[in-house]
């Protein structure tokens, strides 16, 4: 068996087990031939520097290389498809490990997205003993992989929590035991004769190992609910190779990945936030177990610190928190989590999540904590369902660099809101905020194109070409507070269901494409004939017009403004923000001299600018026709009769 020459088969081998880790093959197949895992990582090509074998890195049980494949299928005499599944990226299609080939693999133990318990490992007693045959009398039972998965905490063979310490030394199993550097894969790798399921860990104060077999009967601790099995079950057919590859979230169809993911963004703000959630725990002792670990989890969102790396700033997606080893920890939260995505009413599920998001406003807004981290990160990978329900929660005016998404429902989509809703409309709504009524217009429009697009009140701002404190259009400073105060006045949760009435008024009234209208008459002035024309109607009245008023009703600068009053009426808009009034300011600087201007804004009323202004309002109605028929070519309208 020598391995001078190159890879040499071993002279027996042993059948993989059932969902069996790699570290559990070697622990096993080591037993067998009666040699120290060490030599057997040596024997296997996967010590690469064989002078340190016994410090192979756990980051060999997550993915081998192809050359690292090659030979221990050539040594361990099993196929490639047997040795691949010994390691965690052949789950990449249903589970989110966070590893994937071709990664650099330095830090992997504290990845944000690594979701796997890479040095301990929960277990089974029961399991361990084996299934009662030969080999597993001889070398114990599968330490299985979903053991390591933090949605793994139960049994659904024997009906009971897992465990996840040894039982003599109280040190989690399968910890990686002191070292420097790299966390190996097998503790005491260079021991001879140790049982796979001894504990392989030196004994507090001691260098003598522990040595305690962890497949020995016992009792749980705590009791299992019945409902909590049950999702146990529901997410280990999740993971079957061979199972479901679709789920439900947050009333939405979407992939296993995807709900994987939703979970562990909801079990961790759970964890976070607890105990604000503990009345959703599916039982009081569950309960009990968060509360004794949860001043751990819980981080500082109180306040900002000055710099971002003090101790006490809120670092979210903590390994310890992301990953608890506790098995009733795990249990508690992620029941509590599949609770809220299983949710059939929206409103409720708006409604739980709100409860659960840090109060104060920078955590409110997403700047920073677990909103951020949510839109940073995690709104391509988690499902659309949550994304819909977190967003608009968590961004109510953050800077977003993503291009607006299409909307969700194009019945009735944020192209269908104007820049002004109807003054009565706005004021029956919200009319108990204590804001004006621009800001009252301003938060509804805003608001509402927000919750249909999802991102930023500043991108929503953006889209409906309303102003913000950034040439891109994605920040709003002044105004992003409105719904902060709407919040603190009548509750977030009252405003999204209020605004949700505008779109049902606005199909009632007859949908109007209101972003196209504005695209359409982005360059737009009216026609030199048609505005000739009308202008010679008013002049041609029988009211005597006076040399300087004439001058002005057939000035460019009174063509310019009649475009603005058009562009106005077309779209529903704000006159100010009519690119007509910031192409051709130098031009308008004297526009309350005209009285067409004077007229329309309310400061005046001239005869000839108020038939002006008619023959304006019934031109309008033609380029809308226009527009919204799409007819090919540039927008002329007919001159009004």
């Amino acid at each position: 068996m020598t391995d001078t020459h190159g890879p040499t088969p071993l002279p027996c081998s042993l059948d993989p087990l059932e969902d069996e880790t790699l570290p559990g093959f070697l622990l096993r197949l080591s037993h067998r031939l009666e040699r120290s895992p060490a030599r057997m990582m040596q024997l296997t090509g996967l010590a690469a520097d064989r002078r340190f074998a016994s410090r192979v890195s756990h980051e060999k049980m997550l993915h081998l290389s192809p050359a690292e494949l090659r030979v221990f299928s050539l040594v361990t005499q099993l196929s490639s498809d047997e040795a691949d599944q010994l390691c965690f990226t052949s789950m990449n299609e249903r589970y989110p490990t966070g590893f994937h080939p071709g990664i650099p693999p330095k830090g992997l133990l504290t990845r944000a997205d690594f979701w796997v318990l890479s040095t301990a490992s929960r277990y089974c007693p029961e399991c361990l003993t084996g299934d009662g045959s030969v080999v597993q009398a001889d070398h114990g039972g599968a330490w299985q992989r979903a053991w390591r998965l933090p949605v793994t905490f139960a049994c659904t063979r024997h009906h009971r929590l897992l465990e996840h310490l040894c039982p003599k030394c109280h040190r989690p199993a399968f910890e990686a035991g002191p070292t420097t550097g790299r966390f190996p894969m097998i503790a005491a790798a260079s021991t001879i004769g140790l049982h796979p399921a001894q504990c392989r860990l030196p004994l507090p104060g001691s260098s003598q190992l522990c040595e305690q077999r962890l497949d020995a009967p016992s009792s749980p601790a705590l009791t299992l609910p019945g409902p909590v099995l049950a999702l146990q079950r529901r997410l280990a057919d999740f993971l079957e190779p061979h199972g479901l590859r679709h789920a439900v979230s947050a009333d939405s169809e979407c992939t296993t990945l995807q709900y994987f993911t939703d979970l562990r963004l909801l079990a961790h703000l759970v964890a976070t936030t607890w105990p604000q959630a503990r009345a959703l725990a599916p039982s009081e002792e569950l309960a009990a177990a968060v509360d004794e670990r949860s001043p751990a989890m819980r981080p500082n969102t109180n306040t900002r610190p000055a710099i971002r790396r003090k101790p006490g700033y809120f670092t979210t997606f903590r390994a310890d928190v992301i990953r608890p080893l506790h098995p009733a920890v795990s249990a508690c939260l992620l029941a509590i989590a599949d609770s809220i995505l299983t949710q059939h009413n929206a409103d409720e599920r708006r409604s739980l999540l709100r409860q659960l998001l840090p109060g104060d406003r920078a955590s409110v807004n997403g700047r920073w904590g677990w909103g951020s981290t949510f839109s940073r990160k995690y709104t391509q990978t988690c499902s659309p369902g949550l994304r819909e329900l977190v967003v608009p929660l968590t961004m109510p005016y953050t800077v977003i660099r993503a291009s607006p998404r299409p909307p969700a429902q194009p019945k009735c989509g944020p192209q269908h809101i104007p820049q002004i809703l109807p003054a009565d409309w706005v004021e029956d709504l919200l009319g108990e905020l204590s804001l004006t009524p621009g800001e009252r217009n301003y938060l509804a429009v805003c608001r509402l194109v927000q919750t249909m697009l999802g991102g930023s009140l500043g991108g929503a701002a953006h889209f409906l070409g309303l102003p913000t404190n950034m040439a891109q259009g994605y920040r709003i400073a002044n105004r992003g507070g409105l719904v902060l105060r709407a919040a603190d006045e009548k509750g977030l949760d009252w405003l999204d269901k209020t605004l949700l009435e505008i779109p049902d008024r606005l199909r009632e009234a007859g949908l109007i494409d209101y972003q196209r209208r504005r695209a359409v008459l982005e360059d737009w002035l009216i026609p030199r004939p048609i505005w000739n024309d009308m202008t010679e109607r008013v002049l041609n009245q029988p009211v005597k017009v006076s040399t300087p008023v004439r001058q002005l009703f057939t000035s460019e600068t009174e063509r310019i403004i009649d475009s603005v009053v058009v562009w106005t009426l077309v779209t529903q808009g704000r006159k100010t923000l009519a690119p007509q009034m910031n192409k051709h300011r130098a031009l308008l600087t004297q526009r309350s001299n005209h009285p067409t201007w004077r007229t329309f804004i309310g400061a005046a009323d001239t005869l000839a600018g108020r038939l002006l202004l008619d023959l304006l309002r019934a031109y309008s109605k033609d380029v809308a026709h226009q527009i919204d028929d799409r007819h090919p070519g540039p927008v002329t309208g007919i001159a009004p009769r």
